[in-house]
């Protein structure tokens, strides 16, 4: 039996020729993410076609962990303060786990 987690996934288009700015940006929160207590999992993932464009998938224990993330002096560092600035497109969707 699965874990009923509170998914995210965010994708992410740098402008031109900034997608290694935001991977140095993205590689000390995946750290910090990671260690957060609500963190279930946090990958992020760089497209092989187009260097620009990143997929992240997030997993947390509930809405409130992902607002704790959010609210974080790592997330308002790294992706307020280096990753947005760096982005062309962004969205985010959110999701819950189907289970049998």
């Amino acid at each position: 039996m699965g874990v009923d987690v509170y998914t995210v996934i965010a994708n992410y288009r740098a402008a031109p020729g900034r997608g290694e700015d935001v991977a140095v940006a993205l590689k000390p929160h995946i750290r910090a993410t990671r260690d957060e207590p609500g963190c279930v999992g946090f990958t992020v993932n760089r497209s092989i076609e187009d260097p620009d464009v990143f997929a992240l998938y997030e997993e947390y224990l509930d809405k409130a962990a992902f607002k704790s993330h959010v609210d974080s002096a790592h997330y308002q560092k790294y992706v307020i303060g280096e990753v947005r600035p760096l982005l062309r497109e962004r969205s985010v969707s959110f999701y819950r786990t189907v289970e049998p």
